[in-house]
């Protein structure tokens, strides 16, 4: 999916659109920052930091004086990279048309006061369920989207039918990756995500659906929980079940909430519902 985001992005920047990323920090924002200019230092300029410098540019990014895409940018331009042979430094291209705005608890309801400008495109991944109040955050959203923008983010579905079938066994180990991400606060189903949008003011214009079903074979659930064939294959009726991730595109509403009515029709086949008609069959 990181794959997909990064060339949707590249091809918005490539038709001139302005790309906001949204990115959030952890709680401790000063080690955060700390450890991205060592990474400057150390990615650009190839060597240990010094502390006048450092001290200076932390201040800059825990201020929001500056935004981290901002400061490689300086970096990429300063005159310690450009007096070195063009072959010393590693080749990066950093569009001037993207932003990576990086944000924790205690601004990201403040976001107004953050962003001076509108953009075209929104990205959000998997931002959604790692703030506290992800409503407020999409309705901060319409003060920095143009006219016609769009918001693209990725979404991790809690309905995918490993996580159902894990559950009926008495699991729902957090992990540090993937859908149980143990950083995630929110967890969201198609329908849910959908209704979140649909009550902040936006509308699904395009959705895309990344399946993975290579943990649902019969087989290799037989093997780790005891779980009756004909549930399996009930769950596996659901076309959710096989979709890992959704990579959703949407705009501000204009009195159309279609989609989510469109959703409510599909969810009447419940895999209950399947798994009763096969046993009266």
């Amino acid at each position: 999916t990181g794959e997909y985001i990064n060339y949707l992005v590249k091809s918005l920047e490539n038709n001139n659109c302005k790309v906001i990323h949204l990115d959030i920090t952890s709680s401790n924002v000063s080690d955060y920052y700390r450890k991205k200019i060592y990474n400057l230092y150390q990615n650009i300029l190839y060597r240990n930091p010094d502390k006048e410098g450092f001290e200076h540019y932390l201040s800059l990014l825990e201020n929001n004086n500056i935004t981290l895409d901002e400061l490689e940018i300086i970096f990429l331009n300063c005159d310690e990279k450009k007096s070195q042979p063009a072959n010393f430094f590693k080749n990066k291209d950093i569009s001037q048309t993207s932003t990576i705005l990086n944000l924790n608890e205690n601004n990201i309801l403040n976001m107004k006061d953050l962003v001076k400008d509108k953009f075209d495109v929104v990205i959000l991944n998997d931002f959604l369920l790692q703030v506290k109040h992800p409503k407020h955050l999409l309705k901060s959203l319409l003060e920095i989207l143009n006219q016609n923008g769009s918001v693209i983010c990725t979404i991790p579905n809690i309905a995918h039918g490993s996580i159902r079938i894990k559950l009926l066994d008495g699991s729902f180990n957090y992990d540090t990756s993937g859908i149980l991400n143990e950083k995630y606060l929110h967890f969201y189903t198609l329908y849910s995500i959908c209704e979140l949008l649909n009550s902040s003011g936006f509308y699904v214009e395009n959705l895309k659906r990344i399946e993975v079903s290579k943990f649902l074979h019969i087989d290799k659930i037989e093997s780790h929980v005891a779980v009756p064939d004909e549930l399996i294959k009930a769950i596996l009726s659901d076309p959710e079940a096989t979709t890992i991730q959704y990579v959703i595109k949407f705009k501000i509403i204009e009195n159309d909430k279609s989609f989510v009515n469109n959703i409510e029709n599909t969810l009447k086949k419940l895999p209950t519902q399947t798994l009763k008609d096969m046993i009266n069959n």
